[in-house]
């Protein structure tokens, strides 16, 4: 006999979907309410089967939302979700929230990930994560490596990640549901290397985007005594 848990979850594009057929199939009865951005066919397949689902129009009224319910939220899951959410909608649920990223974290945070793996040469792949107020950058739950060669492009790469996405998805959720998983802290010493290589003054730097605005990123790393003096 199954637990039911209670889960609210941010769903948009083909995972997004092809995830909440699996669990409305599977998992109906843990689901508070489900997040689309338009009326699509996410929002449909909701409608249809009687989940209480609503278009995304700010954090403030998705808290106020889910707060009307008077449910504990155990998890919330952000599924191939377009938008960064606020530490006030994070801490709304009692373990927080698990992302879905196409990449194998620390590696290409953020968006065009599947360019940035071929222009790097870097590994691919994909992520479960918790979400934290930084981007990208909680500990990680679970990861699926995906190989490539000469013969993909970023279409090709965009397909695959898709595919491993929902695949990954399916396998943990019954994991995630019950606790049976080890959050571990993302390896930063890689996420340092990367901005160390990429700090050359007057030259690109890494970089992440948000609200359609790109940011820059550099490290100065100094050497300090035991007093922290330099």
């Amino acid at each position: 006999m199954k637990m039911n848990r209670s889960m609210v979850v941010f769903a948009d594009a083909h995972v997004g979907f092809s995830c909440m057929v699996w669990l409305l199939s599977e998992y109906t009865d843990d689901l508070i309410c489900v997040f689309t951005t338009t009326e699509n066919k996410i929002y449909d397949i909701c409608l249809s089967s009687g989940i209480n689902v609503f278009v995304y129009k700010s954090d403030d009224e998705a808290i106020s939302l889910i707060s009307g319910f008077g449910l504990d939220v155990d998890f919330g899951f952000l599924i191939w979700w377009p938008k960064i959410i606020s530490k006030k909608l994070i801490e709304l649920s009692k373990n927080g929230y698990i992302n879905t990223h196409p990449s194998i974290l620390p590696y290409n945070r953020g968006k065009h990930y599947n360019f940035w793996s071929i222009v790097e040469n870097s590994p691919f792949g994909v992520t479960l994560h918790l979400v934290d107020e930084g981007i990208d950058s909680g500990p990680v739950i679970a990861q699926r490596p995906i190989a490539y060669t000469w013969e993909d492009n970023g279409g090709t790469l965009y397909e695959k990640a898709i595919q491993e996405m929902i695949k990954i998805f399916i396998d943990f959720y019954p994991k995630i549901r019950t606790l049976d998983f080890t959050a571990v802290p993302q390896d930063l010493s890689i996420l340092l290397n990367l901005l160390r290589a990429r700090t050359f003054y007057e030259k690109p730097a890494c970089f992440f985007v948000e609200n359609d605005i790109r940011y820059e990123v550099r490290v100065e790393i100094k050497k300090v005594d035991e007093e922290g003096v330099v």
